[in-house]
């Protein structure tokens, strides 16, 4: 085991991964070729990379009492994630997300939160940060109450012990989430994607990635496809180009680039290494149906390679 202790706050829910050739219009049908059930989550899949990574990961989330949320939490135990958090509910079942992969490894996502959103903050300990290195929050948790107070109350805990945060942004956060300027210098990372980032610049009224990282305060990692990252801070614009991969389903691929970002952090890595690690976890999540990785990457064979460069 690696020195560290990560806390995962947000979604645990299960994955139906389906395989379309075609997205149908609005009350049309469309026959899927293969399908999958998988665990799934962004905090949970978050969770579970940085485990196999060799980082001690804990999961704050909830799930409904129903035989999917036991089947989800089971999973998480087997892959030694820390559950001791995850609370239960049964005023809505647990979280349910149909996924559509398109031709080209595209996914398209129908959600249902379900007890997602009814974690509360009352049954979670004074000292769920104290002994943690990093808190990572998913965007999800800030939509909707209590879940909102829950992740509120865990980011004040981390901030009275110095601990730093990451935050993992989604559209719906951009689109409605209040005081979002806020909220963002709350945290020390930012995780995006280009969409988030337009929607981002679109709700602050700023024109560059750079202008908007230099108002907030926050390093903005932005995660960029087959073209790698950018990190994007005070320091001015790291590009950090990846290599080409066969994507196969890139449900999942975003977590998984947090992971190997998130890792890089807590082992005092150099931001560039921090990114290598993260491309190449985001090429091996795209590689591989569902959600999660499959086995441990070979971390130090990453790290090498970026040490020597490229070829």
């Amino acid at each position: 085991m690696r020195e560290g202790r990560v806390i995962c706050v947000g979604d645990l829910n299960l994955d139906i991964i389906a395989f379309h050739d075609d997205i149908p219009k609005l009350g049309g049908e469309s026959i899927a070729n293969r399908a999958y059930i998988s665990s799934g989550g962004s905090a949970a899949n978050v969770a579970h990379a940085l485990r196999l990574l060799g980082l001690s990961s804990e999961l704050v989330s909830c799930v409904g009492m129903d035989i999917v949320g036991e089947f989800l939490v089971e999973e998480l135990r087997k892959a030694r994630v820390g559950t001791r958090y995850i609370q239960k509910t049964e005023k809505e079942s647990t979280g349910v997300v149909y996924v559509v992969v398109s031709r080209g490894g595209e996914r398209t996502m129908f959600a249902y939160r379900g007890a997602n959103k009814h974690l509360t903050h009352a049954l979670l300990p004074r000292d769920i940060a104290s002994e943690s290195t990093l808190i990572h929050i998913s965007g999800y948790c800030f939509l909707e109450e209590p879940q909102k107070r829950a992740a509120e109350y865990i980011m004040e805990k981390a901030d009275k012990h110095g601990i730093p945060k990451t935050l993992d942004l989604c559209i719906p956060l951009i689109r409605g989430g209040e005081q979002l300027d806020e909220l963002l210098r709350s945290f020390d990372y930012v995780f995006m994607n280009e969409d988030e980032a337009g929607e981002l610049l679109g709700r602050l009224g700023i024109t560059s990635i750079g202008e908007a990282a230099l108002s907030i305060g926050s390093i903005f990692v932005l995660k960029r496809g087959s073209r790698g990252c950018s990190i994007v801070g005070r320091s001015g614009v790291i590009d950090v180009p990846t290599a080409s991969v066969n994507p196969v389903d890139t449900t999942g691929s975003g977590d998984a680039f947090a992971a190997g970002f998130i890792y890089g952090i807590v082992t005092s890595l150099s931001l560039e290494r921090c990114a290598t690690l993260a491309n190449r976890l985001g090429g091996l999540a795209a590689a591989t149906i569902g959600g999660r990785l499959r086995e441990p990457p070979r971390i130090d064979d990453i790290v090498t390679q970026h040490r020597r460069g490229p070829r």
